[in-house]
């Protein structure tokens, strides 16, 4: 019997001890419970939840996006100050200082009024239109055709009454639609009569070259006036009346004694 009291007062001393073992889910001394596994987990889940739903802003805000550059005060890009008049594009050189489009603008739309007023016909304008023109400052003697896709135009006079313009497409018209371009015949047969029948002061500029010939009287025989050699329409149909009928079958009657007389292309009669 000692020894069943002594077994008995052990499991009693067991039981009263604080660091027993207890049971899954029994309570503690202070009634609480452990947590249990799932309990343990939400705080993870928390965390990802959240980082996913900041990522998924992250993507609908996007990637920042860089302010664009500005450009210096003073400077231009390529294309400012271009347009399309009357169907003739007028493009801006890439040099022109922003002071100066708004002028060249309108001295290249007074160029284009110009070529408008004359009695050239559609076709031949639409033609025309087809060669842009490239606006430069400076004066009428930087103007040129090259034999390119376009026409460089250097005007600074809105009120200048020559028709520059108009020259620089009479030599597209001349090599790039008359037959055999800068070698055609017929302008090559007039223009030596031109230069060898003393009908122009030595050195004039229309008896320069072959090319510059046609674009000076084309251009008098259009617009009717020149700053130069021939001056008028009617110098030049008094000084080559042959050419003159030529050039009015090339283009159409235009003005005062305009002749359509049936008169073939090219005569090998004296002018």
């Amino acid at each position: 019997m000692p020894q069943v009291s002594r077994h008995i007062r052990d499991r009693e001393a067991r039981e009263r001890s604080p660091h027993r073992s207890r049971p899954p889910g029994a309570a503690t001394e202070k009634g609480t419970r452990p947590m249990a596994g799932s309990h343990l987990a939400s705080p993870v889940r928390h965390v990802a939840t959240v980082l996913a739903v900041a990522g998924g802003m992250a993507l609908q805000v996007g990637p920042v996006q860089a302010a664009p550059r500005q450009a210096s005060a003073g400077s231009r890009q390529p294309g400012d100050g271009s347009e399309t008049y009357r169907g003739y594009r007028l493009e801006m050189a890439q040099d022109v200082p922003n002071a100066e489009i708004g002028p060249l603008r309108r001295a290249a739309e007074h160029q284009v009024d110009i070529i408008e007023r004359t009695s050239l016909d559609d076709g031949v304008k639409a033609f025309l239109r087809r060669f842009p023109v490239v606006v430069r400052s400076g004066s009428g003697a930087g103007s040129h055709y090259n034999g390119g896709e376009s026409v460089t135009l250097a005007v600074d006079d809105p009120n200048d009454r020559r028709p520059i313009l108009l020259h620089e497409y009479m030599h597209v018209f001349h090599f790039r639609k008359m037959p055999g371009g800068r070698n055609n015949p017929d302008i090559m047969t007039f223009y030596e009569r031109a230069r060898n029948g003393g009908f122009y002061p030595a050195g004039a500029y229309v008896l320069k070259n072959r090319a510059e010939f046609f674009a000076m009287t084309a251009s008098v025989y259009l617009h009717g006036t020149l700053a130069r050699e021939p001056f008028t329409r009617d110098e030049l149909r008094q000084k080559q009346p042959v050419y003159y009928r030529f050039l009015t079958r090339l283009f159409g009657p235009v003005g005062a004694g305009a002749d359509a007389d049936g008169e073939p292309l090219l005569s090998t009669a004296t002018e």
